[in-house]
């Protein structure tokens, strides 16, 4: 068997990540007043760049929420998929539920299927109780961790250095 270093985990605090959040938040600010201030800039680089600080703005709000419920050292646990453990969760879903599986319910079992500790669970849940209290959360709250997901999950980035 090839040995190689694959999936990536990554451990933040809601606290942390906030922080980090807070300076997207910040970028995004300064890349609008930026465009609105050039009078020769594209709309469409403006309209990009006003839809990036509303999703930091998103971000903040649920990271907000999530501190006020759990607290700021609240940490979190995520680990990318191998193809093994994606296609695994992705058949306890087809074979836990019934009838067609839409692709947000897809999303927040694979979620689930990723975090290997979270504040909401206690660690002794199955995949399926996983699935029904992350499926519990703010949708802006499974939007942010969705998106750490991605990046986790993202062959490109650092988080195969």
């Amino acid at each position: 068997m090839t040995d190689f270093d694959y999936p990536p985990t990554r451990t933040f605090t809601l606290e942390e990540a906030k922080g980090d959040v807070e300076s997207e938040l910040a970028d995004a600010e300064a890349r609008v007043d930026e465009l609105e201030d050039d009078e020769d800039a594209q709309e469409s680089a403006l309209r990009d760049a006003r839809s990036e600080r509303e999703d930091a703005a998103g971000k903040q709000r649920a990271l907000n929420w999530a501190i006020g419920e759990f607290g700021e050292d609240a940490t979190i646990t995520m680990e990318a998929f191998t193809a093994t453990t994606r296609a695994r969760a992705l058949d306890e879903m087809q074979s836990s539920t019934m009838g067609d599986v839409g692709g947000m319910e897809s999303r927040i079992w694979l979620l689930a299927a990723a975090l290997q500790a979270a504040p909401w669970l206690n660690g002794s849940e199955d995949l399926e109780e996983a699935a029904r209290v992350t499926g519990a959360l703010p949708p802006a709250v499974q939007d942010f961790l969705d998106d750490e997901l991605t990046d986790l999950n993202d062959l490109s980035s650092e988080n195969l250095s």
